[in-house]
C-alpha cells in the first residue's frame, strides 16, 4: 500500500504510476475542489483571473524588511492539480549544470543523464505549424518526448508575423543570440516559450488532466477530501482514532503538498528543529534543522508600455534568458571576483537567520552557486515580452542568494498551527544589486530599435518614479514599493546531504525515517533556470520510478 499523498502537481504524477498495479492501493489526500470544468482553470487566455480566487490559497509572507515592510503574496492552487492549474503553462526545463549541481549537494544518482529519460517520458510534444515556425516557434526533435501524458507545443493562440523576428533582433544588437529550442539543457539566449496547452482542444494541460482524471477510476485509487495536517508515530491500528489512515507493514507516506506547505507537515510530525518543535509543545521525533530552511524564491518585477499596435486574445510567450554576462557587461569579471570574496559573510548573514543551519554549509552551497553563475555561466535573470493591450515587459532572477524559510509559528484555538512564510528577499546585497541591473538591461532592450519601434511610451513606472536616467536610488526605491514573488518555491526540504542541511536522501526518504518521502519542488536544493514546474515533473517521474524499484528490491528479500 501507498499513501496517504497530497495530490498537488507532484502527487497525481507518483499516484498515477504506483497505482498502475492494480495490488498497490493508494489514497490522495486533497483539500480543494475538483475543479475540472471551471473556464478560468481550462481557457488558457484565462490564466490571470485565478489569482485571489477561491481557487487560489493565497499564501501571505511575513513583513519585507526589504521591501517596505510589504507582506506579499505566494499563489499556489487550492484544486485538484495543484498549481499546475493555474500557473502560465510555460514549459522551459532547467540547465545541465543546475541538475548536476544537485549531485554535488549529496543527491546522489540525480544528475543531468538520469533526469533526462524522465523529462522526455511524460512529454507529448507536438510541433510548431509552418505558420508558427516562421514566426520563430523552434525545435529541436532530439530534446522531446512524444508520448508522454503532458501535451507540450505551441498553441493555436500564438501570435504569428514578424514580432519574434524583431525582438530576436533587438537582442542580438545586445549580444544575446537566439536560442532555437531552450528545452535541451542549454537555456541562455532569446526563445519562443513552449507551453502545456493542447493544440488541438486548445485546453490547458495539467497534472489533473494528464495524470489523474483519465485513471481517476481506477479502483485501487482513491482521492479523500480532506487536509493532511501531520504524520502520527504509532505503533497499533487501534491507537489511530476514526480520522486516520493506517497503512500494513509495506506502507508508505508521501508528502507531496509543495514547498510552503510540506515543512509544515513535517514540522507538526515531530520532524525538523528540536529547540523550534518543543516550544510549540511537539514531541521530537526526528532532528532534522533544515526543515522549512533554505527558502527560495525570485523576485519579480514588471514594466509596462503603451503598444504601437495592441494584440489582445493571442499567446505572446517571447522570453530572453540573461547571463551574468549579459546583465554586468565589462563589470562581469569584477563583480564575480567581488561576489566570491563575500560568500563567506553572506553564509553567515543567512546562518544568523537559519534554524541552526550553520555558515560551512551554507557556504558549501553557495560556492557551488557562484560556480553555476560566473564559470559554467547559466542565465540569472529572465526577461518576458507580452504585448496585448500594454506591453509588459516582466523579469525575475533566477538565482539568488538570499535564503528565506517557512515554519510553524504558534498553535490555534481549532488545533492547527500559524505559519511564517519568509523569503527574506534581498536578504543579500547582490541580488538587490543584479536585480536592479535587470531592470536597467529590460529598460534598454524597449529603448534599443527594432523593438523600440513597438512602443510609444512608458505607462509604469512613471517618469517621475523613473526618469530616463534614473539613479541606482531611484530604482531601489522601486523595486521595493513594486517587487513581488515569482512563486517558484522551492529547497525547504531539500535532497541534500544532511551535514548541508538536507532533509531527503537521494530516494526522496526524510532522514531518521523508514517509510516517509517527499516529492515535491521542496527537495529541488537550487533554484532553477526555465520553468519550475517542468523539472517538478520530471522529479515526481523518478521519484516514481525509484519507489517501484525500492520496494521491488524488499520484496525480493
Amino acid at each position: 500500500m501507498h499513501g496517504p499523498q497530497a495530490s498537488c502537481t507532484s502527487g497525481l504524477l507518483v499516484a498515477n504510476r504506483l497505482s498502475a498495479n492494480p495490488n498497490t492501493r493508494v489514497v490522495l489526500i486533497e483539500p480543494g475542489s475538483d475543479d475540472r470544468n471551471n473556464p478560468n482553470v481550462t481557457d488558457p487566455l484565462n490564466r490571470d483571473e485565478n489569482a485571489n480566487s477561491p481557487i487560489d490559497w493565497s499564501y501571505e509572507s511575513t513583513p519585507q524588511s526589504r521591501l517596505n515592510d510589504r507582506s506579499v503574496e505566494f499563489t499556489a492552487g487550492k484544486i485538484v492539480g495543484g498549481s499546475s492549474m493555474i500557473n502560465g503553462m510555460m514549459y522551459i526545463r532547467t540547465a545541465v549544470p543546475e541538475v548536476d549541481g544537485w549531485e554535488r549537494l549529496g543527491a546522489k544518482g540525480w544528475n543531468w543523464d538520469t533526469l533526462w529519460p524522465f523529462y522526455k517520458g511524460i512529454e507529448r510534444f507536438v510541433d510548431p505549424t509552418p505558420e508558427q515556425a516562421e514566426a520563430g516557434a523552434g525545435v529541436n526533435p532530439e530534446y522531446h518526448g512524444r508520448s508522454g501524458e503532458i501535451a507540450v507545443g505551441y498553441p493555436s493562440q500564438l501570435l504569428t508575423g514578424n514580432l519574434s523576428p524583431t525582438l530576436a533582433a533587438t537582442w542580438e544588437i545586445l549580444g544575446v543570440s537566439v536560442c532555437q529550442d531552450a528545452n535541451g539543457g542549454k537555456v541562455e539566449g532569446y526563445t519562443v516559450r513552449p507551453m502545456m496547452v493542447d493544440r488541438e482542444s486548445g485546453l490547458r494541460a495539467s497534472a489533473a488532466t494528464a495524470f489523474y482524471y483519465p485513471i481517476s477510476d481506477r479502483p485501487n485509487l482513491k482521492l479523500m477530501r480532506g487536509t493532511a495536517l501531520h504524520l502520527l508515530w504509532i505503533e497499533h491500528a487501534r491507537e489511530a482514532g476514526s480520522q486516520c489512515i493506517m497503512l500494513n507493514e509495506s506502507g508508505e507516506v508521501i508528502v507531496a503538498a509543495g514547498a510552503l506547505v510540506t515543512p509544515t507537515i513535517l514540522e507538526a510530525s515531530g520532524v525538523g528543529n528540536p529547540s523550534l518543535l518543543t516550544k510549540l509543545g511537539i514531541k521530537a521525533r526526528v532532528e532534522l534543522p533544515g526543515v522549512g530552511e533554505n527558502f527560495q524564491d525570485q523576485p519579480d518585477l514588471t514594466l509596462s508600455y503603451c503598444p504601437k499596435t495592441a494584440t489582445p486574445g493571442v499567446f505572446t510567450p517571447y522570453a530572453a534568458f540573461v547571463t551574468a554576462k549579459d546583465v554586468f557587461g565589462d563589470k562581469t569579471e569584477d563583480i564575480a571576483a567581488a561576489t566570491e570574496a563575500n560568500l563567506r559573510t553572506w553564509a553567515e548573514t543567512v546562518a544568523a537567520t537559519s534554524n541552526h543551519v550553520g555558515p560551512d554549509a551554507i557556504e558549501s552551497i553557495f560556492r557551488l552557486q557562484h560556480d553555476l553563475i560566473f564559470k559554467k555561466k547559466v542565465a540569472i535573470g529572465e526577461i518576458t515580452m507580452t504585448p496585448s493591450k500594454a506591453i509588459a515587459s516582466e523579469y525575475w532572477s533566477l538565482l539568488p542568494f538570499s535564503r528565506g524559510s517557512v515554519h510553524l509559528h504558534s498553535k490555534t484555538a481549532n488545533g492547527t498551527y500559524k505559519v511564517d512564510i519568509d523569503p527574506r528577499f534581498f536578504q543579500i546585497d547582490y541580488d538587490e544589486q543584479s536585480f536592479i541591473a535587470l531592470c536597467r538591461l529590460t529598460e534598454k532592450f524597449l529603448a534599443t530599435d527594432p523593438a523600440a519601434k513597438q512602443v510609444t511610451g512608458r505607462i509604469d513606472p512613471k517618469a517621475d518614479q523613473i526618469p530616463t536616467d534614473a539613479t541606482d536610488e531611484q530604482w531601489k526605491s522601486f523595486v521595493k514599493s513594486a517587487t513581488v514573488p515569482n512563486c517558484h518555491v522551492l529547497g525547504t526540504a531539500a535532497m541534500m546531504s544532511r551535514e548541508l542541511g538536507g532533509v531527503v536522501d537521494e530516494n526522496l526518504r526524510v532522514y531518521g525515517t523508514e517509510n516517509v518521502r517527499v516529492v515535491d519542488a521542496s527537495v529541488i536544493p537550487l533554484q532553477v533556470t526555465g520553468h519550475l514546474v517542468s523539472t517538478i515533473y520530471a522529479v515526481a517521474a523518478r521519484a516514481a520510478d525509484l519507489i517501484l524499484g525500492t520496494r521491488s528490491e524488499s520484496a525480493e528479500q
